[in-house]
């Protein structure tokens, strides 16, 4: 039995060309991933706002920057620090700023389900950035859009992916590997992994300093 997190974002070919510019070198070292992820909703009927239903922005979006940075890059974070605020009347957490340390470069994002909507994810290397507009909700956001800038500010390059249903293909991809094909899909040990991180990130907004994820 084939068992898949519904993560659409692998999917979409804006993230497989973002993964393959930072493998070809394309900005050199990596340094550092910036991210913002927000909505506003405060229906207290909503499930993202019922605590008993598992709400809340780290679990609802949070998951987003995390799954894009360690696919894109194939590294694993190894410590978090976090700062997070809740709700008084849903007790759901609607606002966390969070440090992450892979090793070789530090992703830094914020969340909220409180705030204007925005969702942007930038990876910036030594010899160029890599932005990605509509990161999460293409079409939605912002168009299918990923610039690719150089050191010096001088040069961009523009990768757009007009009409893709990250959705479509995720269920295409899924289905031509239930049925035997060599697809690249979303594992359940991934879906672990990014769990891992969420649960730290969870745990350092309830200390001062990093967590091990």
């Amino acid at each position: 039995v084939l068992v898949c997190e519904a993560f659409m974002v692998i999917y979409h070919p804006q993230w497989i060309k973002v993964r393959d510019l930072i493998a070809s070198g394309a900005i050199g070292r990596l340094r550092h991933v910036q991210g913002a992820f927000s909505y506003y909703n405060v229906d207290p009927k909503n499930m993202r706002n019922r605590l008993d239903l598992g709400g809340g922005a780290l679990p609802d979006i949070g998951v987003y920057p995390t799954v894009s940075t360690r696919f894109s890059t194939g590294k694993e974070p190894q410590r978090v620090q976090a700062t997070i605020e809740r709700d008084k009347t849903f007790g759901t957490d609607i606002y966390s700023s969070i440090r992450a340390d892979f090793g070789d470069f530090e992703l830094s994002f914020y969340l909220s389900t409180q705030m204007a909507a925005r969702q942007v994810m930038v990876f910036h290397g030594e010899k160029g950035f890599i932005e990605v507009f509509s990161p999460f909700n293409a079409g939605l956001y912002d168009h299918h859009r990923v610039e690719l800038h150089n050191q010096n500010h001088t040069e961009a390059q523009v990768f757009r992916f007009p009409g893709t249903q990250q959705y479509r293909l995720e269920v295409e991809t899924f289905a031509r590997a239930a049925q035997g094909g060599k697809e690249r899909v979303f594992t359940l040990e991934e879906s672990v992994l990014n769990q891992k991180v969420i649960d730290a990130i969870f745990r350092a907004g309830g200390k001062d300093g990093w967590e091990a994820v």
